[in-house]
């Protein structure tokens, strides 16, 4: 999901904070992730995944 731009990992102990700080007001951090997550729900979830398999090169991911 961090691949997708729709969640942060959290990398130490300041992160969780960092992350809610460049989320909780308007500007380009929160922009991409809205937008990312908007876009995610707009289409079938399967083929999100499908999509994301295949371009993380998973095997087995080819749709038939």
């Amino acid at each position: 999901m961090a691949q997708a731009g729709l969640s942060r990992h959290a990398h130490g102990n300041g992160e969780p904070a960092r992350s809610a700080r460049d989320l909780a007001l308007p500007g380009p951090a929160r922009a991409r992730q809205t937008s990312a997550a908007r876009a995610a729900f707009r289409t079938d979830a399967a083929e999100e995944l499908v999509e994301l398999a295949e371009r993380a090169g998973v095997a087995g991911s080819r749709r038939p």
